[in-house]
């Protein structure tokens, strides 16, 4: 098959932490762990039919992000904490300790390279608003956005507009 021809998703393939919790960085398909110098290491688990010829395992090292560190580790070590309250919990326990994320991995391959997603659990940004600053109002119109923004007491500060296109 000419690469012309070849369906998009060919080149895609996702590994799912489904039970991630148990694991201590994703699933058994493919477990992250983080370098002391930063970038992730991934170990992946190669299939049953190909562990003769190659090993049972395939180590991606120097997996660097340029954004999201900051969410992956907090998991990672989430998932750690899980382990070690297992080993001196029980398991109903542990579920109910809070610990451990779900982690997913999804490899791509295209015509820039080879790419991995990971997806995980982001902890809630904690809420800054102040009502002695005021508040701001948006409203989606078919053609702009309109914002209107009040002062602490309600009344009227300043409207602007921006231009929108919401179709195609």
């Amino acid at each position: 098959m000419s690469s012309a021809t070849e369906p998009q998703n060919l080149h895609c393939s996702t590994l799912e932490g489904l039970i991630a919790r148990a694991e201590s960085a994703g699933s058994q398909l493919c477990v992250a762990t983080l370098a002391t110098d930063g970038p992730l290491k991934l170990r992946l688990r190669v299939p049953d039919c190909l562990a003769g010829e190659h090993s049972k395992y395939v180590t991606i090292y120097d997996v660097r992000s340029p954004y999201g560190d900051e969410h992956m580790v907090p998991s990672l070590q989430s998932n750690q904490d899980y382990k070690a309250y297992r080993r001196l919990h029980r398991e109903e326990s542990a579920r109910e300790s809070g610990l451990g994320r779900a982690i997913s991995y999804r490899f791509k391959r295209d015509g820039r390279g080879r790419w991995v997603f990971v997806t995980t659990k982001v902890e809630k940004a904690p809420v800054a608003t102040d009502r002695k600053l005021g508040a701001i109002g948006v409203d989606l119109n078919a053609d702009h956005l309109a914002i209107t923004e009040t002062d602490c007491s309600g009344n009227y500060v300043n409207t602007f507009s921006v231009p929108l296109v919401t179709y195609g």
